[in-house]
């Protein structure tokens, strides 16, 4: 959540309110308590108020619940980018980790090695403009794969029936005779957000905020961090998205995230760092999910000068961020 995070309860308040089909509550973090109401809607959660499955919310439901800045939540991140000169506009909280989408990004980031093929083979279907998640049904693996072997078809029905039971995927059914799943893709926004980035910006915001705060912790410092911010230059009033950014003490860090197959125009992030936030390059993360070893790291790092991370160094790339940063040992 946006504001102090020495601390992270997680925790959720009663339930309040007593009109037909609202609910909403107070969620607790790091000390401060956010009003969330985005559980209204015509009492489709009467009951325990909770989707147990993300196929269960409406088509409208958003991933991202974008929200003004309030001025003065976050006053070390603030006081930074406004000796920028920039003012920040727009956020959203950071991930809670008891939300089902929270939930169901993290388990897929968590098994990135085996959910990246499911996930490509629907990505690409949902690019095309006949496609009817409702009418299509998958098969996986696809035919061109082949030789699989037993230990890596339990793997794959495991992991179909995991996604069945978020909700991300309807209609799954194991054929262990063929060795294939297939299954019908959820039709609701959510999910398709989900599919095409959502979860690796939730992933990534889970273990950034839980890797800064130990490190924190552990050297007793002050951090903030927002999500999704949208920030503007007050010369031009250029507008810029940050996936992520905070403050440790009185330094400042940003990450951008990328899920997809193009490649990313680099030479603008070094713009963005260098001429925009005014900031070290060394401080900057580049988070793609795709990237290969850590010699394609080491190379692309060699050439624009910012850091770069796969889903193997992410965690290790911000503690060695963070370290430089501060001038600490990777012993200590």
């Amino acid at each position: 959540m946006a504001g102090f995070f020495n601390l992270f309860s997680g925790k959720k308040q009663e339930l309040t309110g007593q009109q037909e089909g609202v609910y909403s509550f107070d969620l607790l973090c790091g000390g401060a308590s956010v009003r969330i109401d985005r559980l209204k809607d015509s009492g489709r959660f009467r009951g325990s108020a909770i989707p147990k499955k993300l196929s269960d919310v409406t088509a409208t439901d958003n991933a991202k619940d974008i929200r003004p800045y309030s001025n003065g939540e976050c006053p070390h991140l603030q006081s930074y980018l406004k000796s920028k000169r920039i003012s920040i506009i727009e956020c959203i909280d950071l991930p809670n980790g008891e939300d089902l989408l929270t939930q169901a990004c993290v388990y897929v980031g968590n098994n990135y090695d085996i959910t990246r093929g499911i996930l490509e083979q629907i990505k690409s279907r949902i690019s095309k403009a006949y496609f009817d998640p409702r009418k299509t049904k998958f098969s996986y693996p696809p035919p061109e794969i082949l030789n699989i072997t037993d230990s890596e078809y339990r793997e794959i029905r495991q992991m179909g029936q995991k996604l069945s039971d978020y909700g991300i995927i309807n209609s799954f059914k194991a054929s262990d005779d063929r060795k294939v799943i297939t299954y019908k893709l959820s039709e609701k926004t959510i999910v398709r957000q989900l599919i095409t980035g959502t979860w690796l910006e939730q992933y990534a915001a889970v273990n950034a905020e839980n890797t800064v705060r130990e490190f924190c912790e552990k050297h007793g410092y002050h951090f903030e961090m927002l999500c999704d911010t949208a920030v503007q230059e007050i010369v031009n009033s250029n507008r810029h998205e940050l996936d992520l950014v905070f403050t440790v003490e009185d330094k400042f860090f940003a990450m951008e995230f990328k899920s997809g197959e193009n490649s990313p125009v680099y030479t603008d992030y070094v713009t963005l760092c260098e001429k925009v936030l005014k900031l070290p390059k060394s401080q900057f993360l580049m988070f793609i999910s795709t990237l290969g070893d850590k010699h394609d790291l080491r190379k692309l790092r060699g050439k624009y000068g910012l850091r770069f991370a796969n889903m193997n160094t992410f965690t290790q790339e911000i503690v060695e961020m963070l370290n430089e940063a501060f001038g600490i040992s990777a012993t200590e």
